[in-house]
């Protein structure tokens, strides 16, 4: 069985996994599909919180892009991201809360968060997305 890898708090993984969780969150908040899609692998898995399930980049940017034209439209959040679990130095796990704000950045009262988990691969040095799942739960 081989030893789990050490968590090292401030890793420039790390670091590289936690920009692009802030890049998510930065997608979403200015409607930007492209930006949201980017950094997801050319055959990633995504769950939605409803169930629907979505396969690679290029399905996943034009869900966004007609997202953000209508059910989406002015939707915006502030990430909170836990610190990455490294499974393997090239598979990292983490998972993100997803809190409801408007326009200003102010938090909405809602029942309800979102929390997300990300599969994470590093291939030819850089961290891509191989999978999510949503989910909703209690706020």
């Amino acid at each position: 069985m081989t030893p789990s890898t050490p968590n090292p708090p401030e890793s420039t993984e790390a670091t590289a996994i936690r920009a692009i969780v802030t890049d998510l969150e930065t997608a979403l908040n200015t409607a930007d599909a492209e930006l949201m899609s980017t950094h997801f692998t050319a055959n990633a898995i995504v769950i939605e919180a409803n169930g629907t399930v979505l396969s690679g980049r290029a399905e996943l940017h034009e869900r966004y892009r007609r997202g953000f034209a209508a059910e989406l439209h002015g939707m915006r959040a502030r990430y909170t991201p836990a610190e990455p679990i490294f499974l393997r130095p090239d598979v990292a796990l983490v998972h993100q809360r997803a809190h409801a704000v408007d326009a200003d950045g102010e938090p909405l009262e809602l029942d309800h968060t979102m929390i997300t988990s990300y599969v994470l691969v590093n291939q030819e040095g850089r961290w891509w997305i191989r999978a999510r799942q949503d989910t909703l739960a209690p706020a």
